[in-house]
């Protein structure tokens, strides 16, 4: 049996909280392709801080590059030779260029969304939650894995109504099923 929290909201503050992050994460998504496209590699992205953010910090390499290689007619890449990013190509911060281009990676950072009565995270003990979100038909959705007596505590009931785990998977099963028929379609 699987535990956890759902919570629901059609309010209009979350409703237009949520399409406001939609817009700005696919702002993100085309300049992280079109910097994909212009350097013909795949963008290594972390987790940023506790929540949904995630940030960029270099690139992937090409099978013939070896740790220590410095890329690029202007110096701007190197490949890592150092834990954490070892194989992947960085931004040479030794070169103008590469200080330049870290710049840039660093303007690609996502920030996770922000709704109004709920938490972006919690900390419980050793561990750091964040809901998993999504919205159908007009109703977003939150569902906490865990850490259900801190998340309730933190959860404006006024903007969120707590839903049956069943409820939750149902939408989540609806939105997936008309997902991957637009998929299907396209």
């Amino acid at each position: 049996m699987t535990n956890g929290t759902a919570y629901s909201s059609a309010h209009p503050e979350v409703l237009s909280a949520w399409e406001g992050y939609q817009t700005y994460a696919e702002e993100i998504r085309a300049r992280r392709n079109a910097m994909q496209d212009r350097h013909g590699r795949a963008l290594i992205q972390q987790r940023s801080g506790f929540g949904h953010g995630t940030r960029i910090t270099g690139f992937d390499t090409l099978d013939n590059e070896n740790p220590g290689d410095v890329l690029g007619d202007d110096k701007a890449l190197r490949v890592s030779k150092t834990k954490p990013m070892r194989g992947y190509a960085v931004p040479n911060l030794s070169t103008k260029a590469g200080k330049a281009l870290a710049t840039e990676l660093a303007a690609l950072q996502q920030n996770g969304p922000s709704l109004p009565g709920m938490p972006e995270f919690v900390l419980t003990g050793f561990h750091c939650l964040a809901p998993a979100l999504h919205e159908r038909d007009g109703v977003v959705w939150a569902f906490w894995g865990d850490g259900d007596d801190i998340v309730g505590k933190q959860v404006d009931d006024g903007l969120w109504t707590p839903q049956p785990l069943s409820a939750y998977y149902a939408d989540r099963e609806a939105r997936d099923a008309a997902t991957a028929q637009e998929t299907a379609d396209a």
